[in-house]
């Protein structure tokens, strides 16, 4: 008698069987064949820049948050010294 177990390892001969069968040109992009010019690089390049113009427009915005909050400190400091 034979007994038949489900694993979990039992879908990756079908699943390397699809890949191996894919035509190589399928898992590349334009970039990868050498095609360093034209309209979707470029979009790239932008996308690239405005997320680094986004990070670094909320880390300057926390920088300053901080230096406000420093100077209220001092300033607080300052004018409660007298009080007592």
């Amino acid at each position: 008698m034979i007994r038949i177990v489900a694993s979990a390892w039992a879908p990756i001969p079908a699943m390397l069987l699809c890949v191996m069968a894919s035509p190589s040109s399928a898992l590349a992009c334009a970039v990868c064949y050498g095609a360093a010019e034209g309209p979707f690089i470029r979009g790239l390049q932008l996308s690239v820049l405005a997320l680094l113009g986004v990070t670094y427009f909320v880390i300057i915005g926390l920088l300053a948050c901080f230096v406000v909050l420093r100077r209220r400190v001092r300033l607080a400091a300052n004018t409660s010294e007298g009080a007592y």
